[in-house]
């Protein structure tokens, strides 16, 4: 495993299975954090850099890191989800 968060996220987490373990994107993120507290920090970090890049470079992304989510299936852009994301794991910080 690399020393991205977002590989745990998708491969452990966002996996083609992720509804059985969760019924919310939501969900499983509050799982991710609360499982490993230790990357919360590091992944606020990494969300930073994504939320730069272009919808073409997040799609190949979240694919790389076998992300079985996307978010523009429920009518979110990437760049939405990760403001949405961002949020959910600071409040794990509270």
């Amino acid at each position: 495993m690399s020393d991205d968060p977002f590989e745990l996220l998708g491969e452990g987490y966002f996996h083609q299975d992720w509804s059985d373990d969760a019924s919310t994107d939501r969900e499983v993120v509050e799982l991710f954090a609360s499982e490993n507290p230790e990357l919360v920090r590091p992944m606020l970090d990494r969300i930073v850099q994504l939320k730069k890049w272009s919808a073409p470079q997040l799609a190949s992304y979240f694919a790389a890191h076998r992300f079985y989510y996307d978010p523009r299936l429920v009518g979110r852009s990437y760049l939405e989800w990760l403001a949405d994301f961002e949020k959910w794991l600071k409040d794990s910080l509270v």
